[in-house]
C-alpha cells in the first residue's frame, strides 16, 4: 500500500483524504486499552481480510464517516502492550496449508501518528502481504477476505491447519486402538466361555456314558471259559 492515502497532518475534526474500502478500514476506538480488551477479535478478521487482498490499513481513531477523532490512553505503556497484542494476533495467523507466515513476505506494522494540539494519537496497523492473495487463514481456521469495507468468509466450512489434522489423526488412532483392544478382549472372553461350555458338556457326556455302562454291567459276574465256548457254538 502507498502511504500517500494517509494525511500528512492529523487534525481533530478534519476529514480523511481517503474513504473506507477493500483496503482501508476505520475504527472509532476511544481509548487504546479498551480497544485491546474488546476489539482484537474484530481486528483479527479485518487484518486477515486485508492481508488476503494484498494489504491495506486498519486505522484507529477515525469514524466510519472518515472524521479524525484520535485515540485516548495511548501512552507508551499502552502502545507497547498494543504492539505485543498485535504480535500475538499475527502469530495466530498461518497460510492455508498450515505453515506459519513468512515475515519477509507477510507482516503487520503498527504506526503511531500524533494529533495536532492534543495528546491523542492515531494508530495505523499496516497489513503487508507480498505472497499470494487469499492464502491466509485466521486462528479460527477460516479464510477471510474484504470487499467494499466489509469482511467475508470465503467458505463456511472450517479449513483445518496441518497441526489440527495431525492431532485429529492421532486422536482417531488412539480411539481405534482402544476399540480394537476392547473387541479383542470381548472376543477372548467369548472364546473362553464357549470352550468352558464345551468342556463342561463333554465332561457331563462322559459321566453319563460311564454311569450307563456301570449300570449295565454292575452286578454281573465274568463268564467262565466254558460259558464262552457255549456262547460261541450256540449250545
Amino acid at each position: 500500500m502507498n502511504d500517500n492515502v494517509l494525511p500528512l497532518k492529523w487534525v481533530v475534526g478534519e476529514k480523511m483524504p481517503c474513504v473506507e474500502g477493500t483496503n482501508i478500514e476505520f475504527k472509532e476506538s476511544r481509548n487504546l486499552r479498551g480497544s485491546m480488551a474488546t476489539s482484537l477479535t474484530k481486528y483479527r478478521e479485518t487484518l486477515t481480510g486485508l492481508l488476503n487482498v494484498g494489504g491495506g490499513y486498519l486505522i484507529l481513531g477515525v469514524t466510519d464517516q472518515g472524521i479524525i477523532k484520535g485515540v485516548d490512553e495511548s501512552d507508551d505503556d499502552a502502545l507497547d502492550k498494543f504492539r505485543v497484542a498485535i504480535d500475538i494476533l499475527y502469530g495466530e495467523l498461518n497460510y492455508k496449508d498450515g505453515s506459519p507466515l513468512d515475515p519477509e513476505l507477510t507482516t503487520l506494522k503498527v504506526k503511531v501518528f500524533p494529533l495536532q494540539n492534543t495528546e491523542k494519537k492515531i494508530i495505523v496497523i499496516e497489513a503487508i502481504n507480498n505472497a499470494d492473495i487469499l492464502t491466509i487463514q485466521s486462528g479460527g481456521g477460516y479464510l477471510i477476505y474484504r470487499l467494499n469495507a466489509s469482511n467475508y468468509r470465503l467458505r463456511s466450512e472450517r479449513i483445518y491447519r496441518h497441526r489440527d489434522v495431525q492431532g485429529l489423526v492421532k486422536t482417531v488412532k488412539q480411539k481405534m486402538s482402544l476399540m480394537l483392544d476392547e473387541q479383542h478382549k470381548r472376543h477372548k472372553e467369548i472364546l473362553k466361555a464357549q470352550r468352558d461350555k464345551n468342556e463342561k458338556e463333554m465332561t457331563e457326556l462322559i459321566k453319563t456314558i460311564s454311569d450307563s455302562l456301570y449300570e449295565t454291567y454292575n452286578g454281573r459276574s465274568e463268564p467262565t471259559l466254558c460259558d464262552r465256548f457255549r456262547q460261541f457254538f450256540g449250545l
